[in-house]
């Protein structure tokens, strides 16, 4: 086979929570296998933050998890582990980019963000906990441009970077800036629910690694980007 020098940027995975996460890291390894022996040069790839389990307040790169774990927190885990791995065992360049809370246009699932415009969007109302946590949010096109930054990078070895906006905020916060978006306060039941077990009270990531090794700041306000949200999904 012809090796033709190429970078990877993975971003694949199964994100419905409901199933098995295991061996999504497995898979992950055999196919950097597979790419190292076609002429691969460097891995880009999206951990998360949920890597770092209940672990609370601002987390820097190289923090390790506390438990409770997700699976899929646990799964992501492994497959950074598999890409440290796999760096050092081939000599391949790997940024391994951990974005915090995303939120954006046309994000669909369960999360709070995308729950709360689908609720406020259909005008039926929505449950959540008392928002007290506090979560590091970052917009889309910020994540974009640092996958972008990353595949350019010119650096060696295998670096963790965490992704976020820097800042944490409560989540009845970000729920207000939502309801005001969208007409919906009296749709948002905050305390209708319990918090998770373990589930951290503040998480904000530590950003001094992406400034320094990709240039990369982000540029979207949270009051910008959830306006952003809302308008897409038809906001007022």
């Amino acid at each position: 086979v012809e090796k033709k020098p190429f970078a990877l940027a993975h971003l694949a995975w199964e994100m419905d929570r409901s199933r098995d996460q295991s061996g999504q890291a497995e898979r992950f390894g055999r196919f950097l296998e597979e790419c190292a022996a076609r002429g691969l040069v460097r891995v880009v790839a999206l951990g998360s933050s949920e890597e770092f389990g209940s672990r609370s307040g601002v987390i820097r790169d190289e923090d390790e998890p506390v438990p409770p774990v997700t699976p899929y927190g646990a799964a992501k885990r492994a497959a950074r582990n598999t890409l440290q791995l796999f760096s050092e065992k081939h000599n391949i360049p790997a940024l391994w980019l951990r974005p915090f809370t995303v939120y954006g246009p046309g994000q669909r699932g369960s999360m709070m963000i995308p729950y709360a415009v689908s609720c406020a969007r259909s005008r039926i109302p929505a449950q959540f906990t008392d928002g007290l946590q506090s979560r590091d949010f970052v917009y889309v096109d910020d994540v974009v441009d640092a996958l972008v930054r990353a595949v350019a990078a010119k650096c060696s070895g295998f670096h963790d970077i965490n992704i976020g906006s820097g800042c944490a905020v409560r989540v009845r916060d970000v729920l207000g800036l939502i309801a005001e978006a969208m007409n919906a306060k009296d749709l948002f039941n905050i305390g209708a629910l319990p918090r998770r077990a373990g589930e951290p009270e503040m998480q904000q990531a530590d950003i001094r690694a992406a400034g320094k090794l990709l240039n990369w700041h982000p540029v979207t306000t949270l009051r910008a980007g959830i306006a952003e949200t809302c308008a897409a999904a038809g906001g007022l």
